[in-house]
């Protein structure tokens, strides 16, 4: 018979250990029949990478002022994405929450999408994507 001491992140069904999430599942055993055969066993599970994650414009000239809509793919898992400034020689490069980035005078905005982690996957930061206001 196979017991968790607690059901909050793991699940026995049949002989099949399950967990929601990174963490550390106490599995005790015992000896059908045979109660005085125990045994106790603590499992660790990692939250894993997820998959890349890149900006995939692939127009990212315009005309200042101007903005663009920063295009993702990959990641995994729910976690929120934000995005940030991480250079370029624009003085009026901005980023918003929704992924649109705005200049109001020419010159480069670079650019990176990080996407947070949750209880199964660590966080993860896109490649830097430049865009080029005229």
């Amino acid at each position: 018979t196979l017991t968790l001491d607690s059901r909050a992140l793991c699940v026995i069904h049949g002989n099949v250990l399950t967990a929601a999430g990174a963490g550390t599942c106490v599995v005790n055993a015992t000896a059908s029949g045979n109660p005085g055969q125990t045994g106790t066993i603590s499992i660790t599970f990692s939250a894993t990478n997820q998959s890349p994650l890149r900006i995939i414009n692939t127009n990212t000239t315009a005309t200042a002022p101007s903005s663009f809509k920063i295009r993702l793919a990959g990641g995994s898992g729910g976690g929120a994405v934000t995005y940030s400034i991480a250079g370029g020689t624009s003085t009026s490069c901005a980023v918003s929450a929704s992924g649109n980035i705005t200049a109001n005078s020419s010159g480069t905005c670079v650019v990176t999408a990080t996407k947070a982690a949750t209880s199964l996957f660590n966080s993860t930061t896109s490649n830097q994507a430049t865009f080029t206001f005229l």
